[in-house]
Protein backbone atom coordinates (compact mmCIF):
# COMPACT_ATOMS: atom_id res chain seq x y z
CA UNK A 1 0.00 0.00 0.00
CA UNK A 2 2.76 3.05 0.89
CA UNK A 3 4.76 1.58 -2.26
CA UNK A 4 1.58 2.66 -4.33
CA UNK A 5 1.23 5.97 -2.32
CA UNK A 6 4.61 7.01 -3.34
CA UNK A 7 3.70 6.50 -7.03
CA UNK A 8 0.97 8.68 -6.48
CA UNK A 9 2.38 11.32 -4.97
CA UNK A 10 5.79 10.98 -7.39
CA UNK A 11 2.95 11.26 -10.55
CA UNK A 12 1.26 14.14 -9.04
CA UNK A 13 4.66 16.39 -8.26
CA UNK A 14 5.60 15.43 -11.98
CA UNK A 15 1.82 16.75 -13.69
CA UNK A 16 2.49 19.95 -11.21
CA UNK A 17 5.93 20.62 -12.49
CA UNK A 18 4.49 20.74 -16.01
CA UNK A 19 1.61 23.06 -15.07
CA UNK A 20 3.31 25.42 -13.87
CA UNK A 21 6.04 25.06 -16.47
CA UNK A 22 3.52 25.42 -19.18
CA UNK A 23 2.04 28.69 -17.76
CA UNK A 24 5.92 30.17 -17.45
CA UNK A 25 6.01 29.60 -21.11
CA UNK A 26 2.26 31.33 -21.85
CA UNK A 27 3.04 34.22 -19.34
CA UNK A 28 6.69 35.34 -21.59
CA UNK A 29 4.94 34.57 -24.98
CA UNK A 30 2.27 37.02 -24.33
CA UNK A 31 -1.40 37.23 -24.86
CA UNK A 32 -3.06 34.82 -27.39
CA UNK A 33 -4.51 36.69 -30.62
CA UNK A 34 -7.23 34.49 -30.79
CA UNK A 35 -8.73 35.36 -27.80
CA UNK A 36 -9.13 39.08 -28.94
CA UNK A 37 -12.66 40.19 -29.61
CA UNK A 38 -13.53 40.75 -33.05
CA UNK A 39 -13.08 44.16 -34.96
CA UNK A 40 -16.52 46.46 -35.43
CA UNK A 41 -16.52 48.20 -38.65
CA UNK A 42 -17.82 51.49 -38.75
CA UNK A 43 -18.35 54.31 -41.16
CA UNK A 44 -16.93 58.03 -40.30
CA UNK A 45 -18.32 61.12 -41.15
CA UNK A 46 -16.08 61.12 -44.05
CA UNK A 47 -17.59 57.69 -45.48
CA UNK A 48 -14.46 55.91 -44.96
CA UNK A 49 -14.79 52.75 -43.36
CA UNK A 50 -12.43 52.22 -40.72
CA UNK A 51 -12.20 49.44 -37.84
CA UNK A 52 -12.43 49.62 -34.38
CA UNK A 53 -11.07 47.74 -31.20
CA UNK A 54 -11.69 47.83 -27.93
CA UNK A 55 -9.30 50.26 -25.72
CA UNK A 56 -7.99 47.80 -23.52
CA UNK A 57 -7.83 45.17 -26.70
CA UNK A 58 -4.31 44.63 -25.90
CA UNK A 59 -4.29 44.07 -22.49
CA UNK A 60 -4.56 40.42 -21.14
CA UNK A 61 -5.60 40.27 -17.17
CA UNK A 62 -4.00 37.02 -16.39
CA UNK A 63 -3.74 36.17 -12.55
CA UNK A 64 -0.36 34.37 -13.05
CA UNK A 65 1.12 36.69 -15.64
CA UNK A 66 2.39 40.17 -15.42
CA UNK A 67 0.76 43.16 -16.30
CA UNK A 68 1.41 44.42 -20.12
CA UNK A 69 1.79 47.79 -21.15
CA UNK A 70 -1.09 48.63 -23.80
CA UNK A 71 0.67 49.34 -27.41
CA UNK A 72 -1.56 51.41 -29.74
CA UNK A 73 -0.94 50.32 -33.35
CA UNK A 74 -2.69 52.07 -35.71
CA UNK A 75 -5.61 50.33 -37.49
CA UNK A 76 -5.49 49.25 -41.30
CA UNK A 77 -8.46 50.86 -42.88
CA UNK A 78 -10.32 48.07 -44.86
CA UNK A 79 -11.34 50.14 -47.98
CA UNK A 80 -9.68 52.88 -49.87
CA UNK A 81 -10.91 56.27 -48.87
CA UNK A 82 -9.73 58.05 -51.73
CA UNK A 83 -9.45 57.63 -55.98
CA UNK A 84 -6.10 56.53 -57.70
CA UNK A 85 -3.79 59.71 -57.78
CA UNK A 86 -2.80 59.66 -61.58
CA UNK A 87 -4.99 58.21 -64.52
CA UNK A 88 -3.79 59.11 -68.01
CA UNK A 89 -6.86 58.48 -69.86
CA UNK A 90 -7.07 54.72 -69.90
CA UNK A 91 -9.53 52.31 -69.14
CA UNK A 92 -8.26 52.12 -65.56
CA UNK A 93 -8.94 48.42 -64.68
CA UNK A 94 -6.14 46.57 -64.18
CA UNK A 95 -4.89 45.39 -60.96
CA UNK A 96 -8.07 46.84 -58.95
CA UNK A 97 -8.66 46.69 -54.85
CA UNK A 98 -11.43 45.00 -53.60
CA UNK A 99 -13.76 48.23 -51.80
CA UNK A 100 -15.51 47.14 -49.10
CA UNK A 101 -19.06 48.08 -47.99
CA UNK A 102 -20.42 48.33 -44.65
CA UNK A 103 -21.64 45.12 -43.04
CA UNK A 104 -24.89 46.46 -42.21
CA UNK A 105 -25.61 46.23 -45.82
CA UNK A 106 -25.18 42.19 -45.42
CA UNK A 107 -22.43 42.54 -48.14
CA UNK A 108 -18.84 42.47 -47.55
CA UNK A 109 -17.37 41.58 -50.38
CA UNK A 110 -18.42 43.83 -52.96
CA UNK A 111 -15.50 44.06 -55.49
CA UNK A 112 -14.72 47.45 -58.26
CA UNK A 113 -15.93 44.58 -61.14
CA UNK A 114 -19.13 44.72 -59.44
CA UNK A 115 -19.65 47.87 -59.66
CA UNK A 116 -22.07 50.06 -62.58
CA UNK A 117 -19.83 49.62 -65.90
CA UNK A 118 -17.12 52.94 -66.07
CA UNK A 119 -18.92 55.56 -68.26
CA UNK A 120 -17.15 58.57 -70.41
CA UNK A 121 -13.50 57.67 -69.65
CA UNK A 122 -11.02 59.52 -71.99
CA UNK A 123 -9.93 56.05 -73.12
CA UNK A 124 -13.18 54.41 -73.47
CA UNK A 125 -15.71 57.03 -74.70
CA UNK A 126 -13.28 58.70 -77.06
CA UNK A 127 -11.29 57.88 -79.98
CA UNK A 128 -11.96 54.01 -78.45
CA UNK A 129 -10.56 52.43 -82.04
CA UNK A 130 -7.78 52.37 -84.39
CA UNK A 131 -9.35 53.55 -87.75
CA UNK A 132 -11.73 56.36 -88.15
CA UNK A 133 -14.28 57.33 -91.40
CA UNK A 134 -16.50 60.76 -91.60
CA UNK A 135 -19.49 61.05 -94.09
CA UNK A 136 -21.21 63.96 -95.01
CA UNK A 137 -23.82 64.74 -97.09
CA UNK A 138 -22.88 68.74 -98.76
CA UNK A 139 -24.78 71.06 -100.07
CA UNK A 140 -22.82 73.69 -101.78
CA UNK A 141 -23.70 76.99 -103.37
CA UNK A 142 -21.44 78.40 -105.94
CA UNK A 143 -21.43 82.28 -106.16
CA UNK A 144 -21.87 83.80 -109.80
CA UNK A 145 -19.37 84.35 -112.84
CA UNK A 146 -17.91 87.84 -113.19
CA UNK A 147 -20.16 89.74 -114.91
CA UNK A 148 -19.82 89.37 -118.71
CA UNK A 149 -22.58 91.20 -121.16
CA UNK A 150 -23.20 88.97 -124.12
CA UNK A 151 -25.80 90.84 -126.07
CA UNK A 152 -27.49 93.81 -125.99
CA UNK A 153 -30.85 94.65 -127.40
CA UNK A 154 -30.52 97.79 -128.83
CA UNK A 155 -34.68 98.12 -129.54
CA UNK A 156 -34.30 101.88 -127.81
CA UNK A 157 -35.91 101.94 -124.66
CA UNK A 158 -39.17 103.46 -123.61
CA UNK A 159 -38.28 105.47 -121.33
CA UNK A 160 -35.84 107.97 -122.96
CA UNK A 161 -35.26 106.44 -126.06
CA UNK A 162 -31.59 106.65 -125.77
CA UNK A 163 -30.75 103.16 -124.26
CA UNK A 164 -30.65 99.57 -125.50
CA UNK A 165 -34.08 98.33 -123.70
CA UNK A 166 -32.64 94.78 -122.36
CA UNK A 167 -29.06 93.13 -121.79
CA UNK A 168 -27.97 89.57 -121.34
CA UNK A 169 -25.13 88.66 -119.39
CA UNK A 170 -23.25 85.09 -118.44
CA UNK A 171 -24.35 85.78 -114.94
CA UNK A 172 -27.99 86.37 -115.38
CA UNK A 173 -29.93 83.44 -113.55
CA UNK A 174 -26.55 82.22 -111.23
CA UNK A 175 -25.45 78.97 -110.60
CA UNK A 176 -27.55 78.15 -107.72
CA UNK A 177 -26.87 75.04 -105.53
CA UNK A 178 -25.80 71.28 -105.82
CA UNK A 179 -25.47 68.25 -103.91
CA UNK A 180 -22.29 66.26 -103.58
CA UNK A 181 -20.20 64.45 -100.33
CA UNK A 182 -17.00 64.83 -98.16
CA UNK A 183 -15.84 61.67 -96.87
CA UNK A 184 -12.78 61.19 -95.13
CA UNK A 185 -11.04 57.90 -93.29
CA UNK A 186 -7.83 58.02 -91.26
CA UNK A 187 -5.66 55.94 -88.95
CA UNK A 188 -4.54 56.59 -85.58
CA UNK A 189 -0.90 55.21 -85.57
CA UNK A 190 0.91 56.57 -82.23
CA UNK A 191 0.35 58.95 -79.53
CA UNK A 192 3.87 61.11 -78.35
CA UNK A 193 5.22 61.91 -75.08
CA UNK A 194 3.46 65.13 -74.93
CA UNK A 195 -0.41 63.15 -74.90
CA UNK A 196 -0.91 63.79 -78.73
CA UNK A 197 -2.82 61.50 -80.97
CA UNK A 198 -0.90 61.36 -84.46
CA UNK A 199 -3.21 60.34 -87.13
CA UNK A 200 -3.44 59.58 -91.21
CA UNK A 201 -6.55 60.90 -93.37
CA UNK A 202 -7.90 61.14 -96.87
CA UNK A 203 -10.57 63.15 -97.50
CA UNK A 204 -12.35 63.50 -101.15
CA UNK A 205 -14.97 66.47 -101.93
CA UNK A 206 -17.50 66.15 -104.88
CA UNK A 207 -18.60 65.69 -107.18
CA UNK A 208 -20.27 69.23 -107.27
CA UNK A 209 -21.89 70.00 -110.90
CA UNK A 210 -23.45 73.01 -111.01
CA UNK A 211 -25.64 74.40 -114.00
CA UNK A 212 -27.29 77.39 -115.10
CA UNK A 213 -28.79 78.53 -118.84
CA UNK A 214 -30.58 81.72 -119.84
CA UNK A 215 -31.76 83.82 -122.97
CA UNK A 216 -32.88 86.68 -124.32
CA UNK A 217 -35.31 87.51 -127.68
CA UNK A 218 -35.13 91.12 -129.30
CA UNK A 219 -38.35 93.32 -128.76
CA UNK A 220 -37.58 94.01 -132.23
CA UNK A 221 -36.50 91.46 -134.87
CA UNK A 222 -32.94 91.48 -135.52
CA UNK A 223 -31.90 93.99 -132.92
CA UNK A 224 -29.34 91.85 -130.69
CA UNK A 225 -25.95 92.83 -130.97
CA UNK A 226 -22.78 91.75 -129.02
CA UNK A 227 -20.40 94.15 -127.02
CA UNK A 228 -17.85 91.06 -127.46
CA UNK A 229 -17.17 92.20 -131.05
CA UNK A 230 -14.31 94.66 -131.69
CA UNK A 231 -16.61 96.57 -134.34
CA UNK A 232 -19.69 97.07 -131.93
CA UNK A 233 -20.81 100.41 -131.60
CA UNK A 234 -24.47 101.54 -130.61
CA UNK A 235 -25.40 104.96 -130.35
CA UNK A 236 -28.00 107.63 -130.91
CA UNK A 237 -27.71 110.68 -132.97
CA UNK A 238 -30.97 113.03 -133.41
CA UNK A 239 -33.24 110.41 -132.55
CA UNK A 240 -31.73 107.44 -135.03
CA UNK A 241 -30.14 104.46 -133.50
CA UNK A 242 -26.69 103.46 -135.19
CA UNK A 243 -25.37 99.92 -135.03
CA UNK A 244 -22.19 98.68 -136.71
CA UNK A 245 -20.03 95.19 -136.05
CA UNK A 246 -17.64 93.28 -137.70
CA UNK A 247 -18.79 89.44 -137.41
CA UNK A 248 -21.84 87.53 -138.07
CA UNK A 249 -24.18 85.21 -136.17
CA UNK A 250 -23.91 86.94 -132.78
CA UNK A 251 -24.99 90.22 -134.39
CA UNK A 252 -28.17 91.96 -135.45
CA UNK A 253 -29.76 88.81 -134.03
CA UNK A 254 -33.39 87.34 -132.77
CA UNK A 255 -32.45 85.18 -129.96
CA UNK A 256 -29.43 84.30 -127.82
CA UNK A 257 -29.36 81.17 -125.25
CA UNK A 258 -26.69 80.17 -123.19
CA UNK A 259 -25.37 76.98 -121.24
CA UNK A 260 -23.35 76.98 -118.67
CA UNK A 261 -21.85 73.88 -116.19
CA UNK A 262 -19.23 74.21 -113.51
CA UNK A 263 -17.48 71.39 -112.03
CA UNK A 264 -15.32 70.87 -108.68
CA UNK A 265 -13.48 67.81 -106.85
CA UNK A 266 -10.98 67.62 -104.47
CA UNK A 267 -9.03 65.11 -102.78
CA UNK A 268 -6.69 65.62 -99.62
CA UNK A 269 -4.20 63.93 -97.63
CA UNK A 270 -3.38 65.05 -94.41
CA UNK A 271 -1.34 64.01 -91.49
CA UNK A 272 -2.97 65.31 -87.94
CA UNK A 273 -1.65 66.00 -84.64
CA UNK A 274 -4.33 66.74 -81.97
CA UNK A 275 -4.24 67.05 -78.52
CA UNK A 276 -6.50 64.93 -75.93
CA UNK A 277 -8.25 65.59 -73.07
CA UNK A 278 -6.40 65.98 -69.48
CA UNK A 279 -6.00 62.86 -66.87
CA UNK A 280 -9.26 61.75 -66.43
CA UNK A 281 -11.23 62.22 -62.71
CA UNK A 282 -12.37 59.52 -60.20
CA UNK A 283 -15.66 60.68 -59.31
CA UNK A 284 -17.53 58.80 -56.30
CA UNK A 285 -21.13 57.56 -56.77
CA UNK A 286 -24.20 57.48 -54.64
CA UNK A 287 -23.85 53.84 -53.57
CA UNK A 288 -20.09 54.73 -52.47
CA UNK A 289 -18.53 53.12 -55.42
CA UNK A 290 -15.70 55.44 -57.61
CA UNK A 291 -16.21 55.92 -61.11
CA UNK A 292 -13.58 56.90 -64.21
CA UNK A 293 -15.13 60.64 -65.56
CA UNK A 294 -13.48 62.55 -68.22
CA UNK A 295 -11.87 66.31 -68.22
CA UNK A 296 -13.77 67.93 -70.50
CA UNK A 297 -11.79 70.40 -72.17
CA UNK A 298 -10.44 72.18 -75.36
CA UNK A 299 -8.39 69.78 -77.77
CA UNK A 300 -6.58 71.67 -80.68
CA UNK A 301 -4.97 70.06 -83.12
CA UNK A 302 -2.82 71.01 -86.52
CA UNK A 303 -2.77 69.34 -89.85
CA UNK A 304 -0.66 69.59 -93.21
CA UNK A 305 -0.42 67.15 -96.36
CA UNK A 306 -1.19 67.38 -100.37
CA UNK A 307 -4.34 68.72 -101.81
CA UNK A 308 -5.62 68.40 -105.72
CA UNK A 309 -8.30 70.18 -107.28
CA UNK A 310 -10.23 69.84 -110.04
CA UNK A 311 -12.70 72.62 -111.83
CA UNK A 312 -13.81 71.80 -114.89
CA UNK A 313 -16.38 74.51 -116.89
CA UNK A 314 -18.09 74.26 -120.07
CA UNK A 315 -19.84 76.99 -121.67
CA UNK A 316 -22.06 76.91 -124.76
CA UNK A 317 -23.43 80.06 -125.95
CA UNK A 318 -26.57 79.77 -129.00
CA UNK A 319 -27.20 83.05 -131.24
CA UNK A 320 -30.16 82.44 -133.92
CA UNK A 321 -31.27 85.17 -136.69
CA UNK A 322 -34.45 84.38 -139.22
CA UNK A 323 -35.55 85.61 -142.20
CA UNK A 324 -34.71 86.50 -145.51
CA UNK A 325 -30.76 86.47 -144.14
CA UNK A 326 -30.70 83.33 -141.51
CA UNK A 327 -27.71 83.89 -139.16
CA UNK A 328 -26.57 81.51 -137.02
CA UNK A 329 -23.64 81.07 -134.19
CA UNK A 330 -21.86 79.21 -132.06
CA UNK A 331 -19.68 80.05 -129.19
CA UNK A 332 -18.11 76.74 -127.47
CA UNK A 333 -15.16 77.10 -123.97
CA UNK A 334 -13.92 74.38 -122.23
CA UNK A 335 -11.20 75.18 -119.37
CA UNK A 336 -9.93 72.61 -117.00
CA UNK A 337 -7.81 73.62 -113.98
CA UNK A 338 -5.47 70.97 -112.05
CA UNK A 339 -4.29 72.47 -109.16
CA UNK A 340 -1.94 70.32 -106.79
CA UNK A 341 -0.10 72.22 -103.50
CA UNK A 342 0.87 72.57 -100.11
CA UNK A 343 -1.85 72.55 -97.39
CA UNK A 344 -1.94 73.96 -93.65
CA UNK A 345 -4.69 73.94 -91.17
CA UNK A 346 -5.34 74.13 -87.48
CA UNK A 347 -8.01 73.34 -85.49
CA UNK A 348 -9.67 74.24 -82.29
CA UNK A 349 -12.19 72.01 -80.42
CA UNK A 350 -14.22 71.89 -77.05
CA UNK A 351 -15.05 68.43 -75.74
CA UNK A 352 -17.52 67.17 -73.56
CA UNK A 353 -18.83 64.09 -73.12
CA UNK A 354 -21.93 63.77 -75.23
CA UNK A 355 -20.69 66.75 -78.22
CA UNK A 356 -18.19 68.51 -79.75
CA UNK A 357 -17.76 72.29 -80.96
CA UNK A 358 -15.16 72.70 -83.44
CA UNK A 359 -14.07 75.42 -85.81
CA UNK A 360 -11.55 75.04 -88.56
CA UNK A 361 -9.62 76.32 -91.35
CA UNK A 362 -6.78 75.32 -94.38
CA UNK A 363 -4.88 77.28 -96.27
CA UNK A 364 -2.38 76.26 -98.82
CA UNK A 365 -0.17 77.33 -101.98
CA UNK A 366 -0.69 75.52 -105.43
CA UNK A 367 0.34 75.09 -109.21
CA UNK A 368 -2.42 75.71 -111.08
CA UNK A 369 -2.11 74.07 -114.60
CA UNK A 370 -4.47 75.44 -116.95
CA UNK A 371 -5.98 74.42 -120.44
CA UNK A 372 -8.03 76.52 -122.82
CA UNK A 373 -10.41 75.26 -125.76
CA UNK A 374 -12.38 77.48 -127.74
CA UNK A 375 -14.40 76.89 -131.07
CA UNK A 376 -16.50 79.68 -132.29
CA UNK A 377 -18.47 78.72 -135.69
CA UNK A 378 -20.64 81.18 -137.33
CA UNK A 379 -22.78 81.25 -140.78
CA UNK A 380 -24.25 84.36 -141.63
CA UNK A 381 -26.41 85.30 -144.98
CA UNK A 382 -25.69 89.12 -144.40
CA UNK A 383 -22.90 90.55 -146.78
CA UNK A 384 -22.32 93.34 -144.03
CA UNK A 385 -20.63 90.43 -141.46
CA UNK A 386 -17.70 88.43 -142.11
CA UNK A 387 -18.68 84.46 -141.01
CA UNK A 388 -16.62 82.84 -138.18
CA UNK A 389 -14.96 79.60 -137.98
CA UNK A 390 -12.28 79.37 -135.26
CA UNK A 391 -10.94 76.32 -133.11
CA UNK A 392 -8.02 77.43 -130.43
CA UNK A 393 -6.18 75.93 -127.53
CA UNK A 394 -4.37 77.17 -124.81
CA UNK A 395 -2.32 75.97 -121.86
CA UNK A 396 -0.78 77.82 -119.16
CA UNK A 397 0.45 77.49 -115.51
CA UNK A 398 0.34 79.66 -112.28
CA UNK A 399 0.50 80.18 -108.29
CA UNK A 400 -2.45 80.09 -106.97
CA UNK A 401 -3.69 80.14 -103.08
CA UNK A 402 -6.52 78.69 -101.75
CA UNK A 403 -8.26 78.59 -98.38
CA UNK A 404 -11.33 77.13 -97.09
CA UNK A 405 -12.71 77.52 -93.30
CA UNK A 406 -15.53 76.24 -91.52
CA UNK A 407 -17.12 75.06 -88.49
CA UNK A 408 -19.40 71.92 -86.92
CA UNK A 409 -20.76 70.22 -84.15
CA UNK A 410 -21.11 66.68 -83.15
CA UNK A 411 -23.26 65.00 -80.90
CA UNK A 412 -21.74 61.48 -79.39
CA UNK A 413 -24.54 58.75 -79.81
CA UNK A 414 -21.92 55.77 -78.18
CA UNK A 415 -18.07 55.68 -78.02
CA UNK A 416 -18.42 54.60 -81.73
CA UNK A 417 -20.37 56.66 -83.66
CA UNK A 418 -21.77 60.13 -83.76
CA UNK A 419 -24.11 62.92 -85.51
CA UNK A 420 -22.06 66.01 -86.87
CA UNK A 421 -23.90 69.24 -88.84
CA UNK A 422 -22.19 72.14 -89.92
CA UNK A 423 -21.19 74.71 -92.32
CA UNK A 424 -17.99 75.77 -94.86
CA UNK A 425 -16.85 78.13 -97.40
CA UNK A 426 -14.07 77.71 -99.63
CA UNK A 427 -12.44 80.30 -101.89
CA UNK A 428 -9.79 79.99 -104.90
CA UNK A 429 -7.95 82.30 -106.41
CA UNK A 430 -6.48 82.11 -109.98
CA UNK A 431 -8.46 79.94 -111.82
CA UNK A 432 -9.32 80.10 -115.75
CA UNK A 433 -13.49 80.67 -116.02
CA UNK A 434 -15.34 80.22 -119.07
CA UNK A 435 -16.70 83.55 -119.11
CA UNK A 436 -13.65 85.20 -119.53
CA UNK A 437 -12.27 83.20 -122.42
CA UNK A 438 -14.81 84.92 -124.42
CA UNK A 439 -13.21 87.24 -126.95
CA UNK A 440 -13.92 87.94 -130.42
CA UNK A 441 -10.25 88.76 -131.15
CA UNK A 442 -9.24 85.60 -133.43
CA UNK A 443 -6.31 86.99 -135.26
CA UNK A 444 -4.13 87.28 -132.03
CA UNK A 445 -2.89 84.09 -130.46
CA UNK A 446 -4.73 82.65 -127.80
CA UNK A 447 -4.13 82.90 -124.25
CA UNK A 448 -5.64 81.12 -120.78
CA UNK A 449 -7.37 84.03 -119.13
CA UNK A 450 -6.13 83.01 -115.24
CA UNK A 451 -7.46 86.20 -113.77
CA UNK A 452 -11.27 84.31 -112.39
CA UNK A 453 -11.71 83.25 -108.98
CA UNK A 454 -13.97 81.01 -107.55
CA UNK A 455 -16.22 81.22 -103.81
CA UNK A 456 -18.32 78.34 -102.93
CA UNK A 457 -20.27 78.27 -99.77
CA UNK A 458 -22.53 75.39 -97.88
CA UNK A 459 -23.98 73.03 -95.13
CA UNK A 460 -23.19 69.69 -93.90
CA UNK A 461 -24.45 66.89 -92.08
CA UNK A 462 -23.21 63.64 -91.67
CA UNK A 463 -21.80 61.23 -89.23
CA UNK A 464 -18.45 59.92 -87.83
CA UNK A 465 -17.20 56.51 -86.97
CA UNK A 466 -14.28 55.02 -84.77
CA UNK A 467 -13.01 51.49 -84.71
Amino acid sequence: MAAWVRRLTALLALVALGGLAAASTAAAAGPDPSDDPPPRLTRRADHEIVSEEPADASVMARPDAETVAPVEEEAAPTRRSAPPARLHGAAGTEDREPIWSDPSDGDDSQYADSCPAIVYSSGHWMNDGCWFAQGDFVIMHHTNPKEVTLAEDTTLSAFDNLTAANTFSANQDGFGISAGARVTVGRYFCRDLANRDWDSEVTYLGPFAWQHSGGIQSTVADRLYTPLDPGFLFTVINNVPIRNAVYGGFNAAETQTLNYESNLNSIEWNVRTRYRLGEDMMVAMPNGTWTQQMNSGPTPSLLAGIRYFHIDEHLVWHSERSGLLPATGNYDVHTSNNLIGLQIGAEWARQEKRYRLAGWIKMGGYVNFADENSVVLAIDADPRFQDINSNRSASDKAFTFAGEAGFDAAYHINPHMSLRAGGEILWIQSVAVATEQLNFNFTAPQVVNLSGNSFFMGATVGMEFVW
